[in-house]
């Protein structure tokens, strides 16, 4: 995945070196509330916290804390292939969280979270199912335009085109194909949730 020219190496504090691992995303699902987002879905990802009590800390403090601080980083991933959203948490505790996506895998989700500009975050481990478990702590998070929108618009057709080419259509099939497949996406992305009338 090409990187824009302003993602260079730099060196980036951590409080411990657990803060410096990504945490992986064991399930993911979408959420609509009218007062959220203006309605729009909101994806909600579960990460792998087996080994990071501080993000069970945080969500189940959030419950009981009015409001919070976070900064929100896009960033370069740990493969070609992936990319990293990085939560700086400022209240009601202090930790950060790397959440490590596959650009291949999550195209849908990563999109989902720019479009929303927002994400709930769900603490968990492997095996763990929104639907599993509905009630379960989860923290809405906003996730805000850093720039990063339109370079992942870029990245994401590219992607589209070579899954479409691997699936053996011609260059020129597979540019429709892609347009046709963002066009769809778009579609989910931007579809308001409505209470239905009484």
């Amino acid at each position: 995945m090409k990187r824009p020219s302003d993602w260079k190496k730099r060196k980036i504090s951590f409080r411990n070196t657990l803060e410096s691992v990504p945490l992986q995303v064991v399930a993911d699902a979408a959420i609509a509330n009218p007062t959220v987002a203006s309605g729009r879905l909101v994806p909600l990802v579960i990460i792998d916290s087996t080994d990071r009590p501080d993000v069970f800390e945080y969500c189940l403090a959030h419950k009981n804390y009015n409001g919070g601080d976070v900064i929100v980083t896009w960033g370069a991933g740990s493969s070609k292939t992936s990319i990293t959203l990085k939560l700086d948490v400022l209240r009601p505790v202090e930790t950060t969280i790397l959440i490590n996506f596959d650009t291949i895998k999550h195209t849908a989700l990563i999109s989902l979270i720019i479009e929303a500009n927002a994400i709930y975050l769900q603490p968990g481990k492997p095996g763990d199912r929104y639907s599993d478990n509905i009630n379960a702590g989860n923290v809405l998070i906003e996730v805000p335009d850093t720039g990063f929108a339109a370079h992942w618009r870029k990245v994401r057709k590219e992607i589209f085109v070579t899954r479409f080419r691997k699936a053996g259509l011609a260059r020129k099939a597979a540019l429709i194909a892609t347009e046709q497949a963002i066009a769809k996406l778009n579609i989910m992305t931007q579809f308001p949730f409505k209470l239905p009338e009484t």
